[in-house]
């Protein structure tokens, strides 16, 4: 009956955990993700990483009203320490895929499987997230081949994807946050 998101990537040891982190706190991921935020980005990343045979093998829906709405995970054989590789893959990956290119720092925050999507869009309803595991995907996938599949993207063209603006706000429980819009 929760709403919960977790670290994408893992985190330094000396981030607090009340506060929200940056890039700058970003220690390693054992995998990489995109975001479709609809249907059509769905469809779209469905038909472009079937034809590139390189299927993620957990993927957690997030959303099926109005559209079906997921998040994408390829785990790595051996995980990303430099957030820079990081970054330039996952604009890569949302590149390719046609995905949400908010999603690509080492910061991000992703819904848990399994846990609460409360509506805050107008079109949404209260559903619970779900966990699909395809048949016929490898378990873990080397760096170089991701990089091969999805070439790193250093940075996003002026008008390819809304630059990151933080912003600070006091959150729900007092404590400063920062706020990616």
């Amino acid at each position: 009956g929760r709403n919960v998101y977790v670290g994408a990537a893992l985190r330094n040891d000396d981030v607090f955990p009340g506060n929200a982190a940056d890039d700058g706190d970003f220690l390693k991921t054992y995998a990489v993700w995109a975001d479709a935020d609809d249907q059509v980005q769905l469809d779209a990343a469905r038909a472009t990483y079937r034809a590139l045979e390189i299927t993620p093998p957990f993927i957690v829906v997030t959303g099926r009203t109005p559209t079906t709405r997921a998040q994408m995970w390829w785990p790595l054989e051996a995980p990303i320490d430099n957030i820079d590789t990081l970054r330039g893959l996952l604009r890569g990956i949302a590149s390719a895929l046609k995905t949400d290119p908010k999603v690509c720092t080492g910061k991000q925050l992703m819904r848990l499987a399994g846990t609460v999507n409360w509506p805050k869009k107008e079109d949404r309803v209260l559903e619970r997230t779900e966990i699909a595991l395809p048949s016929n995907a490898a378990r873990e996938f080397p760096l170089e081949h991701l990089e091969r599949t999805f070439p790193p993207i250093a940075r996003f063209a002026p008008g390819q994807a809304i630059q990151d603006v933080e912003i600070g706000h006091g959150g729900s429980l007092g404590l400063d946050e920062k706020v990616m819009d």
